[in-house]
């Protein structure tokens, strides 16, 4: 593994564009990292999010992270130069804003259109509901045990 990622790492050092400083790559990786944000916050506040919503999300942001900020560290003349068609001077504030809308609205609208799988209800109740009204009810944790069950158990 050590060594793959190596040879990875003096792949991109021989095709990536030398012009750019080494923030540059610093700001498009954290971008694609940003990429996470939409399914993350998903997954812990929103009942509705989906394991295949999060996955098609995921996709599209890459992808237009891939043409609009990733492309143009290899080839200057790469990718689509949408700032420039929408008049606007900041490529890599356009790139990231454009990804990270369609990660969400990808995410969103496949969330909903996909019914809920039993291991998608089970993991939003497990995350989404854990602070809720009634937690500190005795409904026990996950297991279902309440604390006369595990009194018993000590007692044991």
């Amino acid at each position: 593994a050590i060594v793959g990622l190596l040879l990875l790492a003096w792949l991109y050092y021989l095709a990536m564009d030398r012009t750019s400083g080494l923030a540059a790559i610093g700001l498009v990786s954290f971008a694609a990292l940003a990429q996470l944000a939409p399914s993350l916050f998903g997954a812990v506040l929103w009942r509705g999010g989906r394991a295949s919503g999060a996955l098609a999300g995921l996709a599209a942001g890459m992808a237009v992270w891939a043409v609009m900020l990733a492309g143009p560290q290899f080839a200057p003349d790469f990718g689509l130069n949408v700032p420039a068609m929408l008049g606007l001077k900041d490529p890599f504030a356009t790139g990231v804003f454009l990804s990270l809308s369609l990660n969400l609205g990808v995410f969103v609208l496949v969330s909903r259109a996909r019914p809920p799988r039993l291991i998608d209800r089970v993991q939003a109740r497990a995350f989404v509901d854990r602070l809720g009204p009634d937690w500190m009810e005795g409904r026990g944790g996950s297991a279902g045990a309440s604390v006369g069950d595990l009194r018993a158990l000590v007692a044991r």
